[in-house]
């Protein structure tokens, strides 16, 4: 993965997925940005992804299926020198803050009612 320019990351478009689309987090994006690539979000605008895309903009969303609207994000990625580097700046930031294994552990204790102390070293 780390030798692409991009990674894709497709999503549900069928209604009948839409309440999945709205609630789910796919795993693999985290894993196409520790690549430190940006993505290509190929999926419908009320999805989660499209929020976590806002926070952090590591790549472009693609609301469409049509033809010219996915190769205009496409054509973006591979003209806009900028848009790449600030993808490529946001992805550490995303990692940094949302998805560093510390932070999940601190958010993980918190929904339990514990101190993160509490936990089972992941070493042990």
């Amino acid at each position: 993965m780390s030798e692409a320019d991009i990674t894709y990351l497709p999503y549900w478009f069928d209604e009948a997925y839409r309440l999945s689309a709205r609630m789910s987090f796919p795993s693999k994006l985290t894993t196409y940005l520790a690549s430190g690539r940006p993505v290509l979000f190929h999926g419908p605008q009320y999805s989660s992804v499209t929020k976590f895309f806002y926070r952090f903009p590591v790549g472009i969303c693609c609301h469409s299926l049509e033809e010219s609207k996915i190769i205009e994000c496409l054509h973006k990625f591979a003209t806009d020198k900028n848009f790449y580097a600030e993808s490529t700046k946001a992805i550490q930031t995303a990692l940094d803050e949302e998805l560093d294994l510390r932070i999940f552990l601190k958010r993980f204790a918190e929904l339990l009612g514990i101190e993160e102390s509490d936990l089972l070293s992941i070493n042990d």
